[in-house]
């Protein structure tokens, strides 16, 4: 048999090189498009993540990463078919299932089929929002969290305060934070385990002509603290912008928000790169003292008049 896939596969350098290609995707892509007898087109790509991710005239296909990249996507998978799936019986918007499954092809992809969304990701059309759209949008995300809070918790994936404690990325944090930290995690008690998706970023809302906002990619979503849905919603999302905090968190003062988005910080599996991008180089952060000072700083100039 011809065989769909003939690239080389042997770790995450290698998959990295072809995920992004239509042309590397399209024989299997097509196949799959058959087994489920679904008019294929030429594929498309979408913005780069982690998995092949294509367009292909009403749809949607994404293509996992196969255990020969290096890290097995099995549990991503089966975290954003359930995740999908149970969004959608609960009247959260988010885009339909068509096909879902796995393929041998030398190697085992899975994948999934989604209706395509004619929409642009929040992010490309926060700023030509007006005041009234902003504050709409962010009370209409509010309720998408608090019912996604509601969904039975995502299984499989390692848990949060475990990979908390072993995450690499903070190594580029001074040695005393770290050590604070380290400590913090620690002495934590038990946390609350709620479905969190864990990436609503402002490429994983979209808002179609319409002004109708859709929820995608349920790949990350973990069994955590609510806490942990706020970073990527504030520095992202949201961008720190006033309308969108004020509307989304209501009467909650400067301080408390802080740590709140602090707890999220330490907990988040990306919490290291959000506080990089969102409020600068780790070398300024010594303790965790700074961190909630920074963003206390940056609510107190969100919330205040004027």
């Amino acid at each position: 048999m011809h065989e769909l896939f003939p690239y080389a596969l042997d770790g995450w350098a290698s998959w990295s090189r072809v995920f992004c290609s239509p042309e590397c995707f399209t024989p299997l892509a097509r196949c799959l498009f058959e087994r489920e007898h679904l008019p294929f087109t030429a594929l498309e790509p979408c913005r780069p993540g982690t998995n092949a991710v294509f367009r292909s005239g009403a749809y949607i296909v994404k293509i996992y990463a196969p255990a020969e990249a290096g890290v097995d996507f099995r549990t991503d998978f089966e975290t954003e078919l359930s995740g999908l799936r149970n969004a959608a019986q609960n009247g959260i918007p988010v885009p339909e299932v068509v096909a879902a499954g796995a393929i041998e092809d030398r190697r085992l992809f899975r994948y999934l089929i989604l209706r395509r969304i004619e929409g642009v990701p929040f992010g490309d059309i926060r700023d030509s929002l007006g005041i009234r759209e902003k504050r709409n949008a962010a009370r209409e995300i509010r309720s998408f969290v608090d019912r996604l809070h509601a969904l039975p918790p995502p299984e499989g994936k390692p848990e949060v305060l475990s990979a908390a404690r072993s995450n690499e990325r903070w190594r580029l944090f001074p040695e005393p934070f770290r050590r604070e930290h380290a400590d913090y995690l620690a002495n934590l008690p038990a946390l609350p385990r709620r479905f969190v998706h864990g990436d609503l970023t402002a490429d994983n809302v979209l808002m179609t002509p319409e002004r109708k906002l859709f929820l995608i990619d349920f790949a990350d979503a973990v069994a955590a603290p609510p806490e942990y849905e706020l970073p990527p919603i504030v520095c992202d999302l949201f961008a720190f912008e006033p309308p969108l905090l004020e509307a989304f968190f209501d009467q909650q003062s400067a301080e408390e928000l802080a740590g709140q988005c602090v707890r999220g910080l330490l907990l988040h599996d990306f919490g290291a790169n959000i506080i990089q991008d969102a409020l600068g180089d780790p070398a300024a952060f010594t303790g965790i003292g700074v961190l909630r000072k920074r963003l206390t700083e940056k609510f107190i100039s969100v919330f205040s008049p004027g």
